[in-house]
């Protein structure tokens, strides 16, 4: 099936909204917005699966495994027999999707200096507005170097310009791919320099609504064996769209821990003096609703007003022994008009990390991640 390159403009400069969900994920797939608009040729495949054909539906890739590597990905309606893709690299104008750019633009950002305890060696940049950038260096159970995450993040970043093969990095998100159907699909996981679909790395199921849009979030880690939490899957998050009074914030628990290490609690977010980002998240899921401060059944806050800079504390919740984690000072840029999701992961040590992403309004980029670290 091919997509003409009106079809593709046709597609990118639709509205994708809310809606998507997987089995057994939190994610709340009743809420009905204007969505993605249907593109031509938008038929069904040889599946026989649930796609309905007619509409499209989107979706960004967040990496949030600390030991998976830099991704690209295939995909394929459940049930049909071979995959599109890969979809962010290079492909054939008859691919089958289209896809708004496909770099990521993620840089490390920590303290000033990292502790034994968070188990990084962070080098200090010092920064106008107060804060202290750092990038960091870790190794440990997940075998994973900070410094890699970042050059892999800035290499799939200007391959995109250049036209080689794209990738999401640890920390990072994909640009909005829009799929020329809708449903359950299998996504295959791939290296980022893979030009085929073979020999995939993992292979999750997500299901994604017609006319919606998604986060698709790659959660655990590929040490851990299948069957328990922190184990390597894939969960949906539906999306909504800014407005322009307030922003819009939400946080998603990705800190699912390792093969020797439970995930981190459940966690309550604030920026600044007390502002509420989150007041109960818990592992692998987004921000649990809360009419005080307003969150909504996705998980979002729609806050009036949330700090420019500011330190971004997480606190345990629960049975759990309290401990507080907080970043340096950051721009959070979570102004009126736009739309940020934080996911809280495992470092090193002990320590969190926050990948706080913000939503463009250009589709022809992805979405901006900086990744902070929380000791």
């Amino acid at each position: 099936m091919r997509l003409s390159f009106a079809a593709l403009v046709l597609l990118a400069g639709a509205l994708p909204l809310a809606g998507c969900s997987e089995a057994g994920a939190g994610a709340d797939a009743s809420a009905d917005y204007v969505g993605v608009q249907p593109g031509p040729d938008a038929t069904g495949d040889d599946s026989g699966g649930d796609a309905s054909g007619e509409v499209s539906t989107a979706l960004r890739l967040a990496n949030m495994s600390p030991d998976l590597g830099p991704v690209d990905f295939c995909w394929r309606v459940s049930g049909a027999t071979s995959f599109t893709g890969p979809v962010l690299g290079e492909r054939p104008a008859d691919a089958g999707a289209a896809v708004d750019g496909g770099g990521v633009d993620a840089t490390l950002e920590g303290g000033a200096e990292a502790t034994a305890d968070a188990g990084a060696d962070a080098i200090a940049e010092g920064g106008d507005d107060g804060a202290t950038d750092a990038a960091a260096e870790a190794t440990g159970d997940a075998g994973l170097s900070l410094d890699a995450s970042a050059d892999a993040a800035e290499a799939g970043s200007a391959g995109a310009d250049a036209g080689a093969t794209a990738q999401v990095a640890f920390g990072a998100m994909s640009a909005r791919v829009y799929l020329p159907a809708s449903g359950t699909f299998d996504l295959a996981l791939v290296a980022a320099d893979q030009l085929s679909c073979e020999a995939p790395r993992f292979i999750g199921r997500v299901t994604l609504d017609a006319g919606k849009s998604a986060t698709v979030a790659i959660l655990g880690q590929v040490a851990v064996d299948g069957g328990s939490a922190s184990a390597l899957h894939l969960t949906a998050f539906v999306d909504e769209l800014p407005e322009a009074t307030s922003a819009k914030v939400r946080v998603i628990h990705a800190a699912l821990g390792a093969a020797h290490t439970p995930p981190a609690p459940a966690l309550s977010v604030t920026a600044g003096e007390g502002v509420v980002l989150a007041p109960e998240v818990d592992p692998g899921e987004a921000t649990l609703p809360s009419t005080s401060p307003p969150v909504d059944s996705l998980g979002y806050l729609d806050a009036a007003s949330v700090p420019g800079v500011a330190a971004v504390q997480l606190d345990s919740m629960g049975d759990a022994q309290p401990h507080t984690w907080t970043t340096p000072f950051v721009d959070l840029g979570a102004r009126a008009g736009t739309v940020h999701t934080g996911f809280v992961v495992n470092l090193q040590g002990g320590a969190l990390g926050l990948a706080w992403c913000g939503d463009l309004s250009s589709r022809a980029l992805p979405p901006s991640c900086r990744l902070f670290l929380a000791r």
